[in-house]
């Protein structure tokens, strides 16, 4: 009878056991909310890289770590021919990141930098010269190239990559998720200044 009862019990654990593993790999396997993603386009003409490494991650925390900036966008400039070329892009929400993808792959050709009314023009140039915009992202041409871009972003901040004056060669710029302070846009400016300076 005992070998019966202990035959019993070993059964019970090995059913237990086959239970316990296959609920971890059920769980395992299942999807998970889709992450933050960065989207790297390289462009042959483009002067700046990628951040990569330290710069990058210390990028992606500082979006992650706090609720104003929702997105980074890093653009390369060619001021004689009038184009500008994504070359790197992060954002902390899926939608967005999927909204920023079928944008770059449905374009056509080069974009102009220095397009539009003459306020968009001035707030270009005025980075060239080492200042910084912050404005309404309906003030941008984003909403109308990005459909549903204003669901997460509200207003955009631009600081010049370098940031220093009379070596321009494109920006920055940090999408938020609300219209900031001016206590906020001068810590924000000053952050993304410092990430500018180590974007070669």
């Amino acid at each position: 009878m005992k070998i019966t009862n202990i035959g019993v019990l070993i059964g019970i654990n090995i059913i237990l056991l086959l239970t316990l593993v296959g609920t971890l790999v059920f769980f395992s396997f299942k999807s998970s909310p889709q992450k933050p993603q960065s989207v790297e386009i390289h462009s042959q003409n483009s002067v700046i890289a990628a951040p990569v490494g330290e710069l990058a991650a210390s990028m992606q925390i500082y979006i992650n770590e706090q609720d104003l900036v929702t997105a980074f966008e890093l653009v390369d400039v060619d001021l004689t021919r009038n184009t500008r070329s994504v070359v790197w892009f992060y954002a902390d929400t899926f939608e967005l990141t999927q909204i920023y993808k079928k944008y770059e792959s449905t374009k056509v050709g080069d974009t102009p930098w220095l397009f539009g009314d003459k306020a968009l023009i001035e707030r270009n140039l005025s980075i060239i010269n080492g200042s910084y915009n912050c404005v309404p992202i309906t003030d941008t041409p984003l909403p109308r190239l990005m459909p549903g871009v204003d669901q997460y972003t509200k207003h955009l901040c631009v600081v010049a990559v370098p940031p220093d004056y009379g070596k321009f060669s494109g920006y920055l710029s940090a999408w938020l998720t609300r219209t900031p302070t001016n206590e906020e846009i001068y810590r924000l400016v000053k952050r993304m200044r410092e990430f500018s300076a180590k974007i070669n």
